[in-house]
């Protein structure tokens, strides 16, 4: 989209949910990220609309953008865009890496009791987030093959 003086970009970006856009506003080198990149903390991908799996596969890419500076909906503006992405692509990572160790390994379709321990940045108050994001995660490993579902709710 153009105007006078001013280009856009729209970046389809789902993960924080199906249709998210991230906007590029080339004249100044910025990309609004909407609630794609936050710049107080990483962002909530709420199940079942959003997935963690298209989440992390649309960070990705940002590595590669140009734009020197970002602007979230939330927090200040992020002005160390790759390495601010690239730390939260690793944190997603080594997330998806705790709930799949939680994993109960004699029943694939069940966590192990001590899955409460791959959500330890959230208080003890918030049960019903880290039920949230650990659902989110399950659906995304269910879809991608890397858990099983018994109710094959996708």
């Amino acid at each position: 989209m153009a105007g006078q003086g001013f280009t856009f970009e729209a970046l389809h970006t789902p993960g924080h949910i199906s249709n998210h856009l991230c906007f590029a506003l080339q004249e100044e080198d910025t990309l609004f990220t909407g609630d794609h990149v936050m710049g107080w903390s990483t962002t909530v991908v709420p199940a079942p609309d959003g997935d963690p799996n298209h989440y992390l596969a649309n960070l990705r890419p940002l590595l590669e953008r140009p734009e020197a500076i970002y602007r979230p909906t939330h927090g200040p503006a992020i002005t160390n865009p790759v390495s601010y992405v690239s730390s939260l692509i690793k944190h997603r990572e080594h997330r998806e890496r705790q709930i799949i160790d939680a994993l109960n390994p004699k029943d694939p379709a069940t966590l192990s009791p001590s899955w409460p321990t791959c959500t330890p940045t959230l208080t003890r108050n918030s049960t019903r987030r880290r039920r949230a994001l650990v659902y989110a995660h399950l659906l995304a490993l269910s879809r991608s093959g890397r858990a099983v579902n018994p109710r094959n709710d996708r």
